[in-house]
């Protein structure tokens, strides 16, 4: 029986291969996987993926997703679930334990398919399989963000005509002082508004869909311009403009004076010769 002094040098020994000491002589090659990681992923590299991904890895999403090595090569890059419009690690942590390894990080993800980022706390687990460091496990959780907040000082949708709702927001004041309101359009109205104008001036931000409008006397195709979300259109007082819709579109008017719809054709023939 061994001496309890040679006894614990002995165990010392044994299991002197996982502490922090040894995690330090490797996380650097580490590091270096996971970041070859991220980087394939991002790429959407399936060569670099498959070398780097066990044949028996497990991949848990932070969305609750659970996907073996076939499906994580399949939904990276376009077209896929997982196509991504950036994807960036940092917070970066390594251990190893012998044969095996942790790497703990935060990742940031913007998905194409989603209109907003988020951010993830994930673990790397990689293991040498037969001289080769590969992925065995990845586990991911969602960061919880800031709860958005509601829309305020917006009253009630009203309908106004086949397809068409309008929300009033500013109608109490006399003309010509400003007044506001939200329209939305639902898919397959008709193709275009023709030549037509307005008394007043509109200023127009689209909030959802695609508004093409342009400007002029005859409805001319070439001329337009495809307003997505986000865009501002300013149309002078009786100036001569033309618009149509690619799906349902809502957006937010702002005008001075009158918006009464006169079409050109009818202002043309009105006009005294």
């Amino acid at each position: 029986m061994l001496p309890v002094r040679s006894a614990g040098m002995l165990l010392l020994a044994t299991f002197a291969g996982f502490g922090p000491a040894a995690a330090q002589r490797h996380d650097v090659d580490l590091l270096a996987l996971t970041r070859a990681r991220i980087s394939a992923d991002f790429r959407a590299d399936r060569a670099a993926l498959d070398t780097l991904l066990s044949e028996h890895v497990t991949y848990a999403r932070s969305g609750g997703a659970y996907d073996d090595k076939k499906a994580v090569l399949a939904e990276v890059g376009p077209g896929g679930p997982y196509s991504l419009d950036y994807l960036t690690g940092d917070s970066l942590v390594a251990r190893q334990y012998g044969a095996a390894g942790v790497v703990n990080g935060i990742m940031n993800v913007k998905l194409k398919a989603q209109t907003s980022s988020y951010r993830i706390r994930f673990a790397d687990v990689w293991a040498n399989e037969g001289g080769h460091w590969r992925l065995v496990a990845f586990q991911a959780t969602r960061i919880p963000g800031p709860e958005p907040v509601p829309a305020a000082g917006l009253a009630a949708w009203q309908p106004r005509s086949p397809g068409v709702e309008m929300m009033p927001l500013v109608t109490d004041t006399a003309p010509p002082d400003l007044r506001s309101f939200r329209i939305r359009y639902g898919d397959g109205l008709p193709t275009d508004s023709g030549a037509h104008f307005h008394e007043g001036l509109e200023h127009i931000v689209v909030l959802k869909g695609v508004l093409v409008l342009g400007f002029g006397e005859q409805l001319d195709r070439s001329r337009v311009v495809r307003y997505g979300p986000g865009s501002f259109i300013a149309i002078g007082a009786r100036q001569p403009h033309f618009e149509w819709f690619e799906g349902a579109v809502e957006a937010h008017v702002e005008y001075v004076g009158d918006l009464t719809k006169t079409t050109w054709l009818t202002h043309n023939k009105a006009a005294p010769r």
